[in-house]
């Protein structure tokens, strides 16, 4: 378990305790009666328990975004090449067709040539074409 992740159970248990006091309590004083210190401290710990709860669910939400961030990254530039690449072959087909000079090979052509770009963008071609 992760810090954030023991640190939100501990919050809800704490929660849980806080209720359980409070439940303890209900029905024991005039409704007009003004809150005890030790309500009042309850309150307080159970306001910042809920909004510990939140910044841990805010956090998990962040990390979540900025690891599918960083996994497509990776997959939208390996894409945005092999489209380049896919758009410098047509204009040479094109040239080509047409009885002109080629052009001379574009960046990403010599790249998606490359065994190694090959390598690193295979699991990306497979899952997605």
């Amino acid at each position: 378990m992760t810090y954030p992740e023991t640190y939100k159970l501990i919050a809800q248990l704490t929660l849980q305790d806080i209720d359980e006091i409070d439940g303890s309590r209900k029905g024991k004083a005039r409704a007009n009666a003004p809150l005890s210190d030790e309500q009042i401290a309850l309150r307080m710990q159970r306001e910042y328990f809920q909004s510990s709860i939140r910044e841990m669910n805010d956090l998990a939400m962040a990390k979540s975004l900025h690891d599918a961030i960083e996994r497509d990254h990776s997959l939208l530039s390996s894409l945005s090449v092999m489209e380049q690449a896919a758009q410098d072959d047509h204009n040479m087909a094109l040239a080509l067709s047409n009885g002109r000079p080629l052009p001379e090979k574009s960046a990403a052509q010599r790249l998606v040539e490359d065994p190694a770009f090959v390598e690193l963008a295979q699991p990306y071609v497979d899952c997605c074409m």
